[in-house]
């Protein structure tokens, strides 16, 4: 029997905690005591004696006395792994991404909820949250976004980013970045700009960090796709790629980009990654200039059998300039918009109950953001919140910064406003978007509220 990690599965050590999760058939598992296990399994096949006859040397014990508990391992986590008596049976195990027709997507999904129903009778791991209280409760980084660029092919009306230009990471410092994060037991790496396609050398940037074992997401418009990048991104084996579609009515979505002509750009790039089957998601944000026509962009992502999905929140340009908010909706609006993506996207009810002295917020405790002219800083809304340089400074350096601990040191009770609130199950209550809008972590603008408290009314309306 031969025996190796799936292409698309990822091991972590947290101490006697291991992670173990396959990006493509969602297959998570959270295990303790399990690392002598996963030190010998990895992406080449091996045979199965071999594996228990090293496991064995770990313990000093004989190989008999550990050959049925390591079988039944392997085939607890066989969501993760690839098992045949030849390597041709190997590959033909390993769960590929490809598009389907609308039929055969819904004969794949009833067999995916079938071995979901299965894998989890089989196991008896944590879930996803307690996975995430525990990364959270031992500040361990496992998320990282990079803007490669902060040159970009749009002007989207709505963007938070102030204006472009030409500054751009060098290959070297992204692999010093990448190395450093793989080393603190990072896992996620998420590729944006900016449009990241306009670096010079991002095809080579996708190589390395899969050689770091990261897994990939990427953030792009498609504008600038070509035959070369394409491949690489299905060699390389990303996660997805998530890209923006504002309306199916072209001048609606080149109006919003001030780009003519790139709806059939990036229409001419979501039919290469289909023609490629790379893995992709397409969000739609809804503004007031796509309000009446968001919708066909749903219709078109279910024709074709793309992941959705749709928001409605904005996030203040960074340099604290409120006027691309203007560009979001209006109450009447939002309460539409809210009302009709409830059943099929619900947000409710919602439930809060933290105490006082509990953290404000998840941040610096399991994400971090690095921008193109190398600054770190805590998440998307606080780019105005620099941790460090990664030209001067260490990941690890700014991950344990004193403005890092500031964050983190943040209590419910700082907020007295929003603790107290009826919307506050609704509502992420973000320093960082305060900071933002007002320059100010503890004071947010009264038209942040307008979302959660449409959502409390909808909630108490169908007594949810």
């Amino acid at each position: 029997m031969l025996i190796q990690l799936s292409r698309h599965a990822f091991v972590r050590h947290f101490g006697n905690m291991s992670e173990v999760i396959n990006q493509r058939n969602d297959a998570k598992f959270w295990l303790q005591d399990a690392e002598p296990f996963l030190r010998f399994i990895d992406r080449t096949p091996r045979k199965e004696e071999e594996i228990i006859r090293d496991i064995a040397g770990v313990y000093g014990c004989p190989p008999e006395d550990v050959a049925e508990d390591f079988r039944a391992f392997a085939e607890n986590i066989s969501g993760a792994l690839l098992r045949g008596e030849t390597e041709a049976e190997l590959s033909t195990q390993e769960p590929e991404f490809r598009y389907y027709t609308r039929q055969e997507a819904e004969a794949e999904t009833a067999r995916s909820v079938s071995l979901s129903v299965e894998r989890s009778q089989e196991t008896d791991n944590f879930s996803d949250s307690g996975i995430n209280d525990f990364l959270i409760a031992h500040r361990q980084i496992s998320s990282l976004h990079i803007d490669l660029t902060d040159g970009c092919t749009e002007r989207c009306v709505h963007c938070y980013v102030p204006e472009y230009g030409t500054k751009t990471l060098s290959f070297d410092a992204v692999c010093k970045v990448l190395k450093e994060y793989r080393d603190m037991g990072g896992l996620e790496v998420e590729l944006s700009g900016g449009e990241p396609m306009c670096h010079p050398q991002f095809r080579e940037i996708l190589r390395y960090a899969r050689n770091c074992d990261l897994m990939i997401t990427v953030l792009s418009n498609l504008t600038v796709l070509d035959e070369k990048t394409v491949k690489t991104l299905s060699d390389v084996r990303i996660k997805y790629l998530q890209t923006s579609v504002y309306s199916m009515i072209p001048e609606v979505h080149d109006a919003i980009t001030q780009r003519p002509g790139s709806f059939a750009e990036t229409m001419r790039g979501i039919a290469l990654m289909r023609e490629y089957d790379v893995p992709m998601k397409i969000n739609t944000p809804v503004l007031k200039e796509n309000f009446g026509s968001w919708r066909t962009v749903e219709e078109f992502c279910a024709d074709q059998n793309y992941k959705f999905s749709s928001n409605a929140s904005l996030l203040a340009r960074v340099n604290h300039d409120c006027g691309n908010l203007d560009h979001g909706l209006s109450a009447a609006q939002m309460h539409s918009y809210l009302s009709s993506c409830q059943s099929s996207n619900p947000w409710g009810p919602g439930t809060f109950n933290k105490q006082p002295d509990d953290p404000m917020c998840e941040v610096c405790t399991i994400k971090l953001r690095l921008d193109a002219a190398g600054n770190y800083y805590p998440c998307v809304a606080g780019r105005g919140l620099v941790l460090g340089n990664c030209h001067k400074v260490t990941i690890r350096e700014a991950w344990n910064s004193e403005l890092a601990e500031k964050l983190r040191a943040l209590k419910q009770r700082d907020f007295p406003e929003c603790f107290q609130c009826k919307s506050r199950c609704f509502c992420l209550a973000c320093p960082a978007a305060n900071f933002n809008e007002t320059g100010d972590l503890y004071r947010h603008r009264p038209e942040y509220c307008m979302e959660p408290k449409i959502k409390y009314q909808l909630c108490k309306e169908k007594s949810c």
